[in-house]
């Protein structure tokens, strides 16, 4: 969950502000970084803090700068010490097994955008009537897909316009879904921002749902076993997991109890939902 991490940093950064709002918030390690050194030393950065007036921007000098501890590697939401490793070829530890912090709940983060990018995003769906049903299978992890198959007949079942995102150079075109060649992960969520009361967003586990979440669009999300609403859901969302067997496994490796998850969500529960989910914006 590499953007969607990033997303909700987004959350934290926007909390931390409200508490203090003269400082500027930076990521990486507190005890390596200070402000006192924030011309020399390089903060994690990400694309999704474009343009956010909380969050100090690259060559920006700021009188207070606060150092939060949330970059990859040093995520809010795992327990490190509880996540298992494997050794890589070039003998750095891979993680297999995540473990998560039982006590994380997510914050809504915040997506900001300059006139450009919203002009072109808007510029990218001005042909589609509402509502668009912006669809995206995929996930970083198999273990979050569902079967594959069951997305064309959602489409195939429904009178509804489905608009495809195609941000990972991955993705398996859907069968009668248009293809919207968007060519980053910010710009695909610019479109989602430019479709917010035109659309809702169908999808998995994946980063695309914070996003939708951040810009206060109606989603169905399917789950897995792999994680879990409970941690990195939101209310506002429809959650669709169907898994009897206890706390989420976090593998990165086959599972067996994700596949048994997916297969319980029928075409029937997503279809309803999309009725359920398109009355938010009737």
């Amino acid at each position: 969950m590499k953007y969607g991490a990033d997303i909700l940093a987004t959350g934290e950064a926007k909390i931390i502000h409200q508490e203090n709002p003269e400082v500027k918030i930076a990521f990486g390690n507190p005890e390596v970084l200070s402000q006192n050194d924030q011309g020399k030393t390089k903060f994690y950065w990400a694309e999704i803090f474009e343009n956010n007036p909380y969050i100090l921007q690259p060559g920006e000098n700021a009188e207070q700068v606060m150092v939060i501890s949330n970059y990859p590697k040093s995520r809010p939401f795992f327990n490190y010490a509880k996540t298992r490793y494997t050794q890589a070829d070039d003998g750095s530890k891979v993680p297999y097994k995540f473990a998560y912090n039982p006590d994380y709940e997510v914050t809504c983060g915040e997506l900001y955008f300059s006139d450009s990018e919203i002009a072109e995003a808007e510029k990218l769906i001005e042909n589609f009537e509402a509502p668009i049903i912006f669809i995206d299978p995929h996930a970083d992890n198999p273990n979050k897909h569902w079967i594959f198959e069951r997305w064309d007949d959602v489409i195939k079942q429904s009178s509804h316009q489905f608009v495809q995102l195609t941000y990972d150079e991955h993705a398996v075109p859907l069968n009668g879904a248009v293809q919207l060649n968007t060519t980053t992960f910010r710009q695909a969520c610019a479109v989602l921002n430019a479709g917010v009361g035109r659309g809702i967003l169908l999808t998995v586990d994946c980063d695309l749902h914070h996003a939708a979440a951040a810009l206060q669009m109606p989603a169905i999300v399917l789950w897995s076993h792999y994680s879990h609403p409970d941690n990195f859901g939101y209310n506002d969302h429809i959650n669709i997991r169907w898994d009897p067997a206890g706390k989420p496994c976090g593998l990165r490796d086959n599972c067996i109890q994700c596949k048994t998850s997916v297969e319980m969500i029928k075409v029937r529960d997503v279809n309803l939902a999309i009725e359920m989910a398109l009355k938010k914006i009737s």
